[in-house]
Parts: C-alpha cells; structure tokens; sequence
C-alpha cells in the first residue's frame, strides 16, 4: 500500500533498558571457557551457543527497568561495592541444568565462594524484589537448548548429555576446565537487540573495595 502524502509514519515504541548485575570476564577466560564450547559443538544438535564476547555471570536479573530508576540502582550498588571485598573463582566443571531429556541449559561452574555468595546475598537484601531464580548457582552459560526439538535429536542430544554428566567426556576426550578468574568489580548490563541477536553493554562498574 502507497502512504499518502502528509500522512504520520507510525513510531516504534521505546522500551524501557532490560538490565542486570553480573561480573564480567576477561578477553582471555573467555577464550579459555570457549575452547571447551568447541569441543561441545560437534556433539549437541539444535542447541544456540552463546557467542564468546556475551560469556558472564548472572547476580541479580532486573528484567526492564524505567531509565528514571538507574540512577537509584547505581547509588545503591556503589555503597554496596564499598563494603565487599574483591573475589576469586576457580572454574571446574561442565554441566546442565535438569535431566538429560529436558536439559535447557549447558554450562560452566564454579566452586564454592565466600565473598561471592555475601556480594549475592546482599544485593537479594537491598534488591528484595521477585527474582525468577529458584537460588542462585553461579554459572556462565555456554548453550540453550532450542525450544522446538526434533525427537531424533532430543534422544542424541540426551544421551550425550548423559555421557558428559556420567562419564566426563562426550566423544573421545574428557572434557575439562580448570581455570582461576579474579573480580575487582561487578557491573549493570543492558540487553541490546542487534537484529536477532541479542548483545550485552556495560551501563556501570562498581569497584569493590571492601576488606
């Protein structure tokens, strides 16, 4: 259909940001954490791999924020980030979230962590709102499983994912990680759409400087 003449064109609606806390990684862990993606690649079928450069860690999922409540978000996450000391991860194992038959999320955790787990139990204090996560299990996620799977390859990818979890391999070579990060900071993140794909840039830092 030809517009007319003069006739308003119909604007897109604004959304308000979609932002969360997380701790980011280095250029190098990344690269590290995506040796092992690749390993997995050849094995999982209709899975979406998270690109290399969006590998991070959830704290705190906000969801899509009024731009007028940032401002309240950094103020309060740079008091918090005063009083908590900087953390260290050790990296060490590849896993799913579920059952192998309705596995929707692959990816790599760590140990167990002091300072992170007080840095995430305080955010839940002063961020008391509803956080879809049942508990938190820091994690950076390699692959989603596609919402619409063949039945053929629902079983393969089930029964590499059994192997993965029973015997530590999925092909030939067992699949291992064992790497060391250290955060000085954490970050508010906005989801950015490109496309259909989705991009994550840092808004705001916040140093921790606690002992």
């Amino acid at each position: 259909m030809t517009r007319k003449k003069g006739t308003r064109q119909s604007v897109k609606p604004r959304y308000d940001p979609r932002v969360f806390l997380a701790l980011t990684l280095s250029r190098t862990a990344q690269e590290r954490m995506g040796n092992v993606q690749n390993e997995i690649k050849q094995f999982l079928h209709s899975w979406h791999f998270t690109p290399q450069l969006n590998f991070h860690v959830t704290l705190r999922f906000f969801g899509e924020v009024p731009e007028t409540q940032i401002p309240r978000i950094s103020e309060a996450c740079n008091r918090l980030a005063k009083t908590l000391p900087p953390l260290t991860l050790r990296w060490d194992r590849i896993d799913f979230f579920g059952n192998p038959e309705s596995a929707r999320v692959l990816y790599i955790g760590c140990a167990e962590c002091n300072e992170l787990t007080r840095l995430e139990e305080t955010i839940g204090e002063i961020f008391p709102g509803d956080d879809q996560r049942k508990s938190f299990r820091a994690h950076v996620t390699l692959a989603k499983a596609r919402k619409h799977m063949e039945p053929g390859l629902k079983r393969v990818n089930a029964n590499m994912l059994r192997r993965l979890r029973d015997l530590g391999r999925i092909g030939a070579d067992p699949l291992t990680v064992d790497l060391t990060t250290v955060h000085r900071d954490f970050v508010l993140m906005e989801t950015m759409w490109v496309g259909r794909a989705v991009d994550y840039e840092v808004r705001e830092s916040y140093e921790l400087g606690g002992e």
